[in-house]
């Protein structure tokens, strides 16, 4: 079933991403893939052309962003801590009846499920022509 996937990816400009396409596969951990690299994963087709970082000539996309959601975007830190004693008594009584042994994890992000203004939004249709997200044509609109 994998092989039978596809998925057209053209025309885009990727900016400020750690990893610009994640690809998820069964079975294996998942690839991370460059904008620049795109055309070279098996996975995307038949359409993978014209996708690049956005360039820094190109700044009235970033100046559309609302400010205080990229600075919290761009700054995102995250905190995790973990425990676990193999000598609790629920590990002891998980271990004598072959059961898995149990510990915990708190992740505190400092933006987590912040999502973007919406009235926003429609601000940053357009701002660069021909990629991503477009205004629709008056002439389609009635």
């Amino acid at each position: 079933m994998e092989s039978l996937k596809q998925s057209n990816l053209y025309n885009n400009y990727f900016f400020a991403n750690k990893r610009d396409l994640e690809i998820a596969s069964s079975g294996a951990a998942s690839i991370s893939v460059s904008a620049a690299r795109i055309e070279e994963a098996e996975q995307i087709g038949p359409k993978y052309e014209g996708n690049k970082e956005l360039p820094s000539s190109e700044s009235a996309f970033v100046n559309a962003i609302d400010q205080s959601y990229l600075k919290g975007f761009l700054s995102l830190k995250i905190m995790a801590s973990q425990s676990y004693d193999a000598n609790s008594a629920a590990n002891q009584f998980n271990r004598a009846f072959g059961l898995n042994q149990q510990g915990s994890e708190i992740v505190r992000p400092t933006m987590y499920c912040n999502k973007y203004p919406w009235e926003k939004a429609k601000d940053l249709f357009g701002k660069v022509s021909n990629f991503g997200a477009q205004m629709p044509d008056n002439k389609m609109v009635k």
